[in-house]
């Protein structure tokens, strides 16, 4: 009887994992999802591997913001590497960015890498004398980017507005298959890991 009872609990728990599951989860590794787009000269893209879809949402984000300048962060291996930093330009010519104006911030392969990372964009960013930037970062991830660069940014007076990206798997649908559960579960301890140890 109290096995049935059990059974029962956890397959209405698993039912209804859209309503329980997915507003928990969200909330503690998504940032809020803008409704509007601030004006904002310069976007940052964190799209250290060179990925061609990155590149996309880096254009529809640059036209929605104004931004002038587009920049986009690359891991020192890759930017050293002759034939990766060609390939990354030519995802982001493939993505109609001007290749010619794209800049990118060369930063570290080193643990923590979302800190390490928001360390070296607002170290380039204050160099610059930028006073805010929008950050283009997925949104499975835009609760640790968000906390990652405040850390850094609000010492030096630098505003950095979060527009969160989708992919196939993303704060909408993530709880609907295994492949989802794959992307956000990760998150979920990294987010854990930097809340009790890095932050």
């Amino acid at each position: 009887m109290l096995s049935t009872i059990f059974a029962l609990l956890l397959i209405s728990l698993w039912i209804s994992r859209e309503f329980w599951l997915k507003t928990l989860v969200n909330a503690y590794i998504v940032d809020e999802i803008p409704t509007s787009y601030p004006h904002c000269e310069h976007l940052v893209v964190e799209n250290w591997t060179g990925d061609y879809e990155i590149f996309v949402h880096a254009k529809t984000f640059a036209e929605k913001t104004g931004a002038k300048t587009i920049v986009s962060t690359m891991y020192e291996s890759i930017f050293n590497h002759p034939r990766l930093k060609q390939a990354t330009l030519l995802n982001a010519w493939s993505a109609e960015l001007d290749t010619t104006t794209l800049v990118f911030f060369v930063v570290p392969f080193q643990e923590p890498k979302t800190l390490n990372l928001a360390k070296a964009v607002i170290d380039s960013a204050h160099q610059r004398g930028w006073k805010e930037f929008s950050l283009v970062t997925r949104d499975l991830h835009s609760r640790r980017s968000r906390l990652c660069y405040e850390k850094f940014a609000k010492p030096l007076g630098i505003t950095v507005h979060i527009l969160p990206y989708e992919r196939e798997f993303n704060h909408r649908n993530w709880f609907h298959s295994i492949t989802g559960w794959t992307v956000a579960f990760p998150e979920i301890i990294k987010q854990l890991y930097y809340d009790l140890v890095v932050l």
